[in-house]
């Protein structure tokens, strides 16, 4: 999805610097498949935003889009009890397929490697800032330790290193300022940082461009 982001937006915003920030649950084997790869290769950014006077906006087909689901959403209302048995239904069929123990075996046989969807959005990042003559950052944020607690941080640091090298990047990691066993970095509820915490982060980050500059 970053990849898809950056290839859709990147040429109407037109960046000096462009940061990319991985989370620790990006390196997903549900995000590697095969639907996602063939869905970032045929994406056509017109399809998506346009531009008039100056400013981006929706397309007519995502209006469309944003149409139909609203009114799924609505007769789902209407439909009540019967919609949400469906809708978690649909959710468990991740869990019926076990992709999380799945998951934790390949990171063990494969650790040293980064998902094809990481290395898409770091080559779409990096292609865009050489044509066009700005800047790309590259880091790394760690999971909560209880609220989504994950076990390969060190291996996708060390693979997104190790792949960033290949064209002359560092990667910013932020572990020596934000614990991932302290409750206070995180929001109340979800996997996300609490807003001190995301103000260090932007701190660290504005040190790093300022720091390019010097």
């Amino acid at each position: 999805h970053y990849a898809a982001l950056a290839k859709i937006y990147l040429s109407y915003l037109k960046p000096k610097n462009v940061i990319l920030l991985f989370f620790e649950n990006d390196n997903s084997l549900v995000d590697s498949t095969e639907l996602h790869r063939k869905y970032y290769q045929s994406i056509n950014k017109e399809d998506y935003i346009i531009q008039i006077n100056g400013k981006i906006g929706p397309s007519k087909k995502v209006n469309e889009f944003n149409e139909e689901i609203s009114n799924y959403i609505k007769k789902g209302f209407e439909q009540g009890f019967l919609f949400y048995v469906r809708v978690n239904l649909s959710k468990l069929k991740k869990y019926f397929l076990l992709t999380h123990l799945r998951e934790y075996f390949y990171f063990i046989f494969f650790k040293n490697e980064i998902f094809d969807t990481t290395k898409f959005a770091i080559n779409e990042v990096n292609d865009y800032c050489l044509n066009n003559n700005c800047n790309t950052y590259f880091g790394i944020l760690r999971s909560s330790n209880f609220w989504d607690p994950r076990y390969f941080y060190e291996d996708f640091k060390i693979s997104l290193s190790k792949y960033l090298q290949k064209s002359n990047k560092g990667l910013i990691y932020f572990d020596d300022i934000l614990k991932h066993d302290d409750k206070s970095n995180y929001a109340p509820k979800g996997p996300h940082f609490s807003t001190k915490s995301y103000e260090i982060i932007s701190n660290r980050l504005l040190n790093e461009i300022g720091d390019a500059f010097k």
